[in-house]
């Protein structure tokens, strides 16, 4: 996939503004066929659902896991945009990797727990913290969308703090990006989203799967945010997930730092 210069503008703009946008054709349609039937096997792996943090609806730290799936992390493409986004040469890839079968959910963004407790590096200048999804299916029309966001809510004071008043959000510019296969989302942590179930009733229509992956632009960032997990007792299953050296010296080499 090559997108012109004009493009690759307008994407960054739609992400500063917006707090979302996708890249179109990141991913070959064989290369999504190919996500989908070694993560979807090792979802229905009852043995796999044992192990730390993962269940029947996930399967947690893949990189580190699988390194069936490691080509994902190192593909040119998508580093490509990222490396344009963040404005570094080696994107950060953050803890942990997640293979989700996507369902409804509340509002939420991805800083909110640890704004709570009193950190702020994400607020401060210079610093990007993003999320990417790779979903193994379309999210257009009957599908259903990709997620929902409150266009815009990354630039606004973190409207889940305090945490209680979570559930009682109410969004002021919802809207709900679509999304094909081969397609890369990339979205603002500081942007309340929400996931959407994929229509399964429909013939054919297999379940809502994503790749979720986080990446900041400066180690710095990274080991805050890991900190935090590591301190916390709200993502117990977070704890002490480390990559193997084996991963971190295949990924320095397609220039991509992991912690």
């Amino acid at each position: 996939m090559s997108l012109s210069s004009a493009v690759q503008s307008d994407r960054v703009a739609e992400l500063n503004e917006s707090g979302y946008t996708v890249f179109p054709g990141v991913f070959s349609q064989d290369e999504i066929a190919r996500m989908r039937s070694f993560l979807e096997k090792k979802l229905d792996d009852r043995t796999e659902q044992m192990a730390q943090g993962n269940s029947s609806l996930a399967l947690l730290d893949i990189y580190s896991r699988y390194r069936e799936t490691r080509w994902i992390l190192y593909h040119e493409g998508m580093n490509a945009i990222l490396r344009r986004l963040l404005d570094v040469s080696m994107p950060v890839n953050l803890r942990a990797a997640t293979l989700l079968h996507q369902k409804s959910a509340y509002w939420h963004n991805e800083t909110m727990d640890f704004e709570d407790v009193g950190y702020d590096f994400h607020r401060k200048p210079g610093c990007i913290m993003l999320q990417t999804v790779i979903y193994l299916q379309d999210n257009v029309g009957e599908y259903g969308a990709a997620l929902e966001v409150d266009g815009g809510s990354h630039h606004l004071p973190d409207p889940f703090i305090p945490l209680a008043t979570a559930r009682d959000y109410r969004a002021k510019n919802s809207r709900s990006p679509e999304t094909r296969c081969g397609d890369l989302l990339i979205f603002d942590w500081r942007l309340a989203h929400k996931a959407t179930p994929g229509n399964e009733g429909l013939p054919g229509v297999g379940r809502k799967l994503g790749i979720f992956s986080s990446y900041t632009n400066e180690v710095k960032y990274a080991k805050l945010y890991h900190e935090f997990l590591d301190s916390t007792d709200r993502f117990p299953y977070m704890h002490g997930l480390t990559p193997p050296p084996e991963l971190i010296e295949e990924a320095a080499e397609h220039s991509i730092i992991v912690l």
